[in-house]
């Protein structure tokens, strides 16, 4: 669940990148010798010395190949150590050929919605889509908050949910689908907006 805070009248961006499963626990210090970890199936085999990417802990190296089938990986992590319990995201998703779909809006039931254009940054193997709200869009927002209102919840934080719920009645809703090449729809990301007035038009 993730929160934004869209200026009102600008062009409002933001990335989102697509992982296999979720987060894993690393079950001990992984750093020149190898360590098993479990992963999700991979869509394709991958030999010793590729690497594993698993976001805030950088990348990892396979110390044996890797078939489609295996879920479990042996890796070393060179040249700083993995400390126990970090948490580990699986590989980016390919995202070839897919379609990313997002909206706000002011409740969800409401017909009225203001849309992102929503495209697959860079390599789809890196699966990452950019969604922008063009400022022609963000302008027609009616602004539900002020940078005073926010200033007035003491601690705002954008990421702690118990600070969102003191604006609950006038933030909005959004969320992000993906639809793949199989046809599948899948939410992937929603959380609460909040839009900010513009000054400067």
């Amino acid at each position: 669940m993730a929160n934004l805070l869209i200026p009102q009248g600008d062009d409002f961006e933001f990335n989102i990148t697509l992982y296999h499963g979720t987060a894993l626990v690393c079950p001990a210090p992984i750093s020149t010798v190898p360590v098993a970890i479990r992963i999700m199936p991979i869509a394709a085999a991958m030999v010793t010395g590729q690497k594993l990417y698993y976001g805030d802990c950088g990348e990892l190296e396979l110390s044996q190949s890797l078939a489609p089938t295996d879920l479990i990986a042996y890796v070393t992590k060179v040249p700083e150590l993995l400390s126990k319990e970090t948490q580990l995201r699986g590989n980016p998703i390919d995202v070839t050929g897919w379609q990313g779909f997002s909206s706000v809006r002011s409740d969800y039931g409401s017909p009225l919605a203001w849309n992102f254009v929503c495209t697959i940054a860079g390599n789809p193997l890196l699966g990452t889509f950019n969604l922008l709200m063009p400022r022609s869009v963000s302008s027609g927002i009616p602004a539900n908050c002020t940078d005073k209102s926010i200033a007035l919840i003491e601690g705002f934080d954008f990421a702690d949910l118990k600070t969102w719920d003191k604006l609950s009645k006038s933030a909005y809703v959004w969320d992000f689908d993906t639809l793949d090449m199989r046809d599948r729809k899948t939410r992937r990301n929603k959380g609460l907006a909040l839009v900010t007035g513009e000054v400067t038009l």
